[in-house]
């Protein structure tokens, strides 16, 4: 269920915005190191951006994307809705697998898998999987700006909202949106702060 208010400066994203997503997040991601942690076995220069075609092509099949006005910063959000097995979830799927290598894939499943543990097994649910801003436009309100209308419209619902970072500093933002620390987990050289409403 999306919300049906109308909020000021951004909109629910359609496939043709892709393109803009896809830079918004490589643009802000290409040093983090939440996604270094998961693509390291990886050589293919174009890792990321493999996968980040992935989530985007998923999330517009289980989830709601918002995009700013500006087209500087992006929501990504996820819910319970379970995608209906199709030729698109394989040629997706392949696509990746060609892209990255297999231990990668094994180490994203095992990832995906801990950061499912912390949903609900039933009902409802809304998942914050990324929210990036460009990082000459961070600081003026727009990772704020593109959290409420899910926000707003699932604690209305009195439903659950997760999300995982692994940007320390991000804490703070997330905890002013409602959101409470609930684990901290730690991969070599990465830690990730899962939290929830």
């Amino acid at each position: 269920m999306e919300p049906n208010k109308t909020y000021p400066n951004i909109k629910l994203a359609s496939r043709k915005d892709k393109a803009i997503i896809h830079k918004i997040i490589i643009d802000s991601f290409s040093h983090d190191e939440g996604f270094k942690w998961m693509l390291k076995a990886t050589k293919n220069p174009k890792k990321l951006e493999a996968l980040i075609d992935y989530i985007i092509d998923e999330s517009f099949n289980k989830g709601f994307i918002y995009i700013n006005d500006d087209h500087c910063g992006i929501s990504i959000w996820q819910t319970q809705k379970k995608e209906p097995f199709s030729i698109n979830i394989i040629t997706r799927s392949l696509k990746l697998l060609v892209s990255l290598k297999l231990v990668t894939l094994l180490r994203l499943i095992r990832f995906e898998s801990l950061s499912h543990k912390q949903f609900p097994a039933t009902g409802e649910f809304v998942y914050l999987m990324n929210l990036a801003v460009l990082p000459n436009n961070r600081g003026k309100g727009y990772a704020s700006e593109l959290m409420n209308p899910i926000l707003d419209h699932y604690k209305s619902q009195n439903i659950s909202a997760f999300l995982e970072t692994s940007n320390f500093d991000n804490i703070s933002l997330y905890k002013k949106k409602g959101f409470n620390l609930d684990k901290t987990v730690h991969f070599d050289s990465a830690s990730f702060y899962f939290m929830s409403t």
